[in-house]
Parts: C-alpha cells; sequence; structure tokens
C-alpha cells in the first residue's frame, strides 16, 4: 500500500485539497481529528467510508509533505499561536532543522510514521518515554497545518 492508492486531489473537490479517495474527507480534516484526541475507532464509526488502511495513508502522505517541508528561516508565527504547536521546535542545528518535539531528537516525522505503520499513541508513548501525549497530537496538527493549502493539479 502507498498513500498514492488512497489520497487523491482533484480541483473540483474541495478546491483541490488532498482528499481520502472516493470521499470529500480531507487529510487535513482527518489528521486534525486525530489532533483534537479523536481515536481511530471514533474516527472509523463517524465516517464508515473510511477504512483502516486509508487513514494510515493519511498519515503517510503526511509524512512525506512534512519530510519535504523545510521551516528553517521561516516565520512560523501563523501556526505557532496554538499550545500544542509550541510543543514543535524547528532548529537547524538540530536534525538537519527538520521539526522535532519539545527540543528533543524525536522528528515530528517519526511519531507520523510510526502512526502510518499502524502503531497507537499508546505503543508510542510507551516507546518513547520521554513523549506525552500532547505531543502526538501536537505532531498531526502541525502535519495537519502544513497540509492545509491549496494544491495546484495539471
Amino acid at each position: 500500500m502507498t498513500w498514492q492508492d488512497f489520497i487523491t486531489t482533484d480541483t473540483s473537490v474541495l478546491a483541490g485539497k488532498p482528499v481520502v479517495r472516493g470521499t470529500r474527507l480531507a487529510a487535513d480534516f482527518l489528521l486534525g481529528l486525530f489532533a483534537a484526541g479523536w481515536t481511530q475507532e471514533q474516527v472509523l464509526a463517524s465516517y464508515p467510508q473510511i477504512t483502516p488502511e486509508a487513514l494510515r495513508a493519511v498519515f503517510a502522505y503526511a509524512a512525506e509533505v512534512t519530510r519535504r517541508v523545510s521551516l528553517v528561516g521561516l516565520n512560523p508565527s501563523p501556526i505557532s499561536s496554538a499550545e500544542l504547536l509550541q510543543r514543535i521546535t524547528v532548529r537547524p542545528e538540530q536534525c538537519g532543522g527538520r521539526p522535532c518535539i519539545r527540543g528533543m531528537r524525536i522528528r515530528v516525522i517519526d511519531v507520523l510514521e510510526l502512526l502510518a505503520a499502524g502503531e497507537s499513541k499508546e505503543q508510542i508513548l510507551e516507546d518513547f518515554p520521554d513523549l506525552e501525549a500532547d505531543d502526538v497530537a501536537a505532531c498531526l496538527l502541525f502535519a495537519s497545518r502544513r497540509l492545509d493549502r491549496p494544491y495546484v493539479v495539471a
């Protein structure tokens, strides 16, 4: 499975925002639900057209987009006001300037890729004892905000 099998863009659907194929559910919307504390079970129950594989694809897509985005030298002020987003740090001298969690060498992409691989929040917190539940939510919110923009489809 690749995220491309599940995530698509079409200018006639939500102005070209990335959505789960066959739905009008945007990737950033779904990530925002997790950032707000929803569980996978809640999302699947509320949106029965979504499969667990499609949710993993949303996380994989977010991981890919986050991997490609460099914030070094950019002013993150549009997203820095929320308490969760303050947990995400970007330092040129740390992890190549990639977004990390609370100044630690745990990258946002690491958490997103674990979620994309099917790890639960509880498993991630057990594997990384320095992380807190809000750190996982911050990663999802960060990715959600990075995805919330229209894409030009040629």
